[in-house]
């Protein structure tokens, strides 16, 4: 187990995202929708349209070469899956350009917004990953072991 300043960094990461699994459930999903829908055309869009993109022109999870792909708006996604709330950040050129909530928290609960924890449940693993690389880069800590 990799520790850093007496914290593990699987511990270090969880301690900074907790709610629902639900709400892990919805991170998963955004960050694959982000993953494949492209946000970026020829002519750069503003912000305003590229939330407007996220909140009405969802990829399908699957693209088939020579198909055109169905869109569909982010309440619909969240509908089918069962996800009452989300909420999403996009990073453009190495900043966070935008961050809204959407939907609630749970039925009848809380609207979310940009504030909002959620779990981190599976994805905890890739984001203690980077963090960990991070600090190798920075010479914070060395894997090296016995050496």
């Amino acid at each position: 187990m990799l520790v850093v300043n007496g914290i593990s960094a699987s511990r270090w990461v969880s301690s900074r995202v907790t709610l629902t699994r639900t709400a892990a459930n919805v991170l998963q999903a955004m960050l694959f929708m982000f993953l494949v829908e492209p946000l970026a055309s020829a002519a750069e869009p503003g912000v305003e349209q590229r939330v407007w993109q996220v909140e009405n022109e969802l990829l399908p999870p699957v693209l088939v070469k020579g198909e055109t792909p169905s869109k569909s708006t982010l309440s619909e996604r969240m509908q089918v899956l069962h996800v009452p709330g989300v909420s999403a950040a996009v990073i453009h050129r190495g900043k966070i350009e935008w961050a809204r909530g959407f939907g609630v928290t749970k039925e009848a609960g809380a609207a979310v917004n940009p504030h909002t924890l959620f779990q981190a449940a599976s994805i905890s693993k890739a984001v203690a990953t980077v963090v960990v690389m991070k600090l190798i880069q920075a010479g914070k800590i060395d894997l090296a072991i016995g050496e």
